[in-house]
């Protein structure tokens, strides 16, 4: 069967998450599930794993995860989900390189449909959602600084990437709202559950 690969991009607090979990309650969970390797760096904290505890040094030295450990986490995530039919990447790929070679695997050795949804919004939007709100989840102004600047320098680079080498590109406006999002992605239409 053939897999719906889509990877969301975008800036921190540019509207990414929102968008994610209205795309799956849309699918439907019996039939999409969401790769996150956020989520998943902090079940490996958690269960105190080797893989869990090297990450956390990593992560307090404010490093990415090195390229071929995203993939392969990646990787080991779709594999857990054979039943799945769309699989919805956040925060991978993160690196020009791990697009480059998470799409060619998905596209050229598995020949996998591969989605990509590029995230937009200003950067003092984003910065206002992050900093100058009341939600559980804030983040102070260095911490999203250092984060808005890891996207610029090192995730930015692969969207051109993305734009030219998947089988769907689109631009969302982070500001926009829900409606303009699915029309975005019309081409999934048959698959979406009543909203």
């Amino acid at each position: 069967m053939q897999k719906n690969i889509i990877i969301v991009s975008g800036p921190p607090a540019g509207g990414k998450g929102y968008r994610i979990n209205a795309l799956l309650e849309r699918l439907g969970g019996e039939k999409a599930v969401r790769i996150s390797l956020s989520a998943l760096s902090a079940i490996e904290r958690h269960n105190q794993t080797t893989l869990g505890r090297w990450l956390c040094t990593r992560e307090e030295k404010g490093e990415l995860f090195p390229d071929a450990t995203a993939v392969t986490m990646a990787l080991q995530e779709f594999d857990r989900h054979p039943e799945k039919k769309y699989f919805i990447f956040d925060g991978a790929p993160r690196t020009l390189p791990q697009a480059q070679e998470l799409v060619s695997f998905f596209r050229n050795t598995l020949e996998h449909k591969v989605i990509s949804v590029h995230v937009t919004c200003d950067h003092d939007i984003c910065r206002s959602r992050c900093c100058n709100t009341d939600r559980a989840n804030r983040v102070d102004n260095a911490n999203f600084e250092k984060r808005l600047g890891i996207y610029c320098e090192i995730t930015s680079p692969m969207i051109p990437y993305l734009a030219e080498n998947t089988d769907h590109h689109h631009e969302v406006d982070g500001e926009g709202g829900i409606d303009e999002f699915f029309a975005k992605l019309d081409f999934l239409e048959e698959n979406l559950q009543p909203a």
